[in-house]
């Protein structure tokens, strides 16, 4: 499976949104700051995926006016794509679930086994994660979707279980979808360094029960946002991708 970044779900977003009928041929798409507020992401980001969709003549740029739908077909989107990133609910919810019960309790054994090393790294990925959601508040250029992945993997690392850090990695783009989806309708934003806070607090308290409860509070939050951004989603009935 070839690698997705955050541009390229925008970009199949923005597909899905023409291929329902949300934008017809020759509509105007919203300006870059509307768009940005919408996916959550900076203006660099979303500016790669307009490009993107340019260079497949999906849409087109007329300076100074704004972005324009050029091209609509029944193959905009790539099966790929559809099935694992845009409808797979069933693998979007299955990841995010075995990630409650998984990253829980490598929290737990995070907070009883980490060692100074590591509660400074955790720190470290903490400080970083607060960076750069006050640059993507601001829809400024933003590392926060790397950042945020960066502690969960600090806390699955002091874990000292290999298992806590191997499911991580194996499920990383599924990650990348559960933070994108629950970032879109995550208020305040600022609730995600809330929750890690919380979870840091814990680790270094070597609160083994407290720091379970917390990791699990803050994805179970994660999945509450993706299954409310999944159910706005799905007030169109899914597409039916021919073979």
């Amino acid at each position: 499976m070839s690698k997705i970044n955050i541009s390229n779900i925008v970009v199949e977003n923005i597909k899905r949104d023409i291929l329902i009928g949300k934008y017809h041929l020759g509509d105007k798409l919203e300006d870059e700051r509307a768009l940005s507020d919408r996916y959550k992401i900076s203006r660099m980001t979303l500016r790669k995926a307009l490009a993107a969709l340019r260079e497949e003549g999906i849409v087109n740029t007329k300076h100074g006016v704004g972005t324009y739908v050029e091209h609509i077909n029944q193959n905009l989107l790539s099966k790929r794509d559809v099935n694992y990133f845009v409808y797979n609910e069933k693998l979007i919810m299955e990841t995010l679930l075995s990630r409650v019960l998984i990253e829980a309790e490598g929290c737990a054994l995070a907070a009883r086994n980490a060692e100074p090393g590591d509660v400074e790294v955790i720190q470290k990925s903490l400080f970083l994660t607060i960076d750069e959601i006050k640059k993507l508040k601001q829809g400024l250029p933003n590392l926060f979707f790397r950042a945020d992945t960066a502690f969960h993997e600090a806390i699955a690392a002091a874990s000292h279980y290999p298992l806590v850090s191997s499911f991580l990695d194996s499920i990383r783009e599924s990650i990348s979808l559960h933070q994108f989806l629950s970032l879109q309708v995550t208020d305040p934003t600022d609730e995600v360094i809330t929750y890690h806070t919380a979870i840091y607090g814990a680790i270094i308290s070597r609160d083994e029960s407290r720091a379970r409860e917390t990791m699990k509070d803050h994805l179970n939050r994660v999945v509450a946002l993706v299954e409310k951004n999944l159910r706005r989603m799905g007030k169109t009935a899914p597409l039916q991708i021919e073979s």
